[in-house]
């Protein structure tokens, strides 16, 4: 796998690239824009401490569709 940018991950974890950013600086994880690359490690670290968030925005995506598609 190759190294990403943070806006890539961001957009794969759909999230803004700021709110990646914050969760980086909290795990400190060296990036400061965007546009920063991030090593095959630091990608592997953060798909491993954000997958419980990611996983429950995803289900709360699917609760809000549920529930539109009700109406």
């Amino acid at each position: 796998m190759a190294s990403m940018r943070v806006h890539e991950l961001a957009k794969e974890f759909d999230m803004t690239s700021k709110e990646l950013l914050d969760k980086l600086n909290e795990m400190k994880i060296p990036a400061k824009s965007h546009a920063s690359m991030l090593a095959d490690a630091y990608v592997a670290k953060i798909r491993k401490n954000l997958e419980p968030e990611i996983k429950q925005r995803a289900g709360q995506l699917e609760a809000e569709e549920a529930a539109e598609l009700a109406r």
